[in-house]
Formats: structure tokens, C-alpha cells, sequence
């Protein structure tokens, strides 16, 4: 029996309509995805700036740690030592460490890391807070975004159980470049007292 051009009709607009369900969620599969990409490139750009970006502000020797200070040095290959900076002998420090005797002369060309305590600046306190924050943003963001699913605020019935893991690390990404830039801010017109690392020569 010939089928009707009626009939052909209706089997056009049926598959049309199917063909444009498809791209729906092929789409709504994809904005995550791409969402998820965007807040990864996002928190490697932070990541570089942060960490790869070298700190003009932190500046070796004398011009930083002042006689009197509380500086933390490590020798390579051992633990972080907290000492009172007694005197300034050229490119070497005396040290008066708790319980040791005496004082500990020790050259900057020794030292794996130095460190001072004391006022940060703008640069440093935004470098800190930016770090902080962001730490604290990527597992916020992750939690929030996992709840949201859970809540069915953000899932769909077609919806994989993968998409979790995409939802949960565009959230983590997310919550990294908000809690960066939030804490990075607040601790650049704060900046507070610390522990900053020192330039060493060479290093």
C-alpha cells in the first residue's frame, strides 16, 4: 500500500523534530565541558602568575632583614631554623638560635631558603591572599557544585553520571579564580605581617 504524501509529511516533521532533540543535548552536554575547559585555562593563567612570575618586591640581604628581625633559614637538605638576626657581617648572618649556644654565623651563599618575619607589602600581601583564596575557592567551588547536583538544581534527566566529575571541576575552577582574585584583593589593601621569602644570591 503506497504511502500517503500526508503520511510522508508527518514522518519529515517527526524525524526534524528528533534531529533538533539530539543537538539540545549534545549542547547541554557540551556547555559543561567547555565551561570546565575555560575554568582550567583560567586557573593555569593565576597558577602562572602566582607561582612561575618572580617577585621584584622581595629583595635579599640587608635591604629586607634588619638587625633584630626573626628570620627562618633552611640549608640544603635540612628543616626550616627560626633565629633572632644578632649582626650583619658582610654576605654573612649571626644568628642566636633557642638553645644553642653561641651564635651561629651562616653565609647567604649556604642558604637553600631565607625568610623574614615581618610587614608585607601590597604586591606580597595580594600574592598570599591570591594563593590563600584560591586554595580555599577550589574546594568550595567543588562542594558547592557536587551539592547543587545532588540538590537536582543543575541535573537533567538525560543527564550521564559523568557529568558529576565535569560539573564538580568546572566548579573547582571556578571557585579558584573567584577565591583568588577575592582573597588577592582583600590582601593587597591588607597586607598584613608574615613570613616573606628573600631573594638569595644566585637563586
Amino acid at each position: 500500500m503506497p504511502i500517503s504524501h500526508g503520511r510522508i509529511r508527518e514522518i519529515r516533521r517527526a524525524a526534524s523534530k528528533n534531529r533538533a532533540a539530539s543537538k539540545t543535548r549534545c549542547a547541554s552536554r557540551l556547555r559543561p565541558g567547555a565551561a570546565a575547559g575555560t575554568a582550567i585555562a583560567l586557573v593555569g593563567l593565576l597558577a602562572g602568575v602566582f607561582w612561575a612570575a618572580p617577585l621584584q618586591a622581595q629583595l635579599a640581604g640587608s635591604e629586607r632583614a634588619m638587625v633584630g628581625d626573626t628570620v627562618r633559614v633552611r640549608m640544603p637538605g635540612g628543616i626550616p631554623v627560626a633565629a633572632a638576626l644578632l649582626e650583619w657581617r658582610s654576605d654573612v648572618m649571626v644568628l642566636g638560635v633557642d638553645g644553642l649556644d653561641g651564635a651561629w654565623p651562616v653565609s647567604v651563599f649556604d642558604m637553600a631558603r631565607l625568610e623574614v618575619y615581618g610587614d608585607r607589602t601590597s604586591r606580597e600581601g595580594f600574592r598570599h591572599g591570591a594563593i590563600m583564596g584560591g586554595i580555599t575557592g577550589l574546594f568550595v567551588g567543588a562542594a558547592v557544585a557536587v551539592a547543587l547536583q545532588a540538590a537536582g538544581v543543575t541535573d537533567q534527566a538525560d543527564q550521564p553520571p559523568s557529568q558529576l566529575i565535569s560539573d564538580a571541576f568546572t566548579g573547582a575552577g571556578l571557585g579558584f579564580v573567584a577565591g583568588s582574585l577575592t582573597g588577592g584583593f582583600y590582601r593587597g589593601s591588607h597586607p598584613g605581617r608574615g613570613w616573606i621569602r628573600l631573594a638569595l644570591p644566585g637563586g
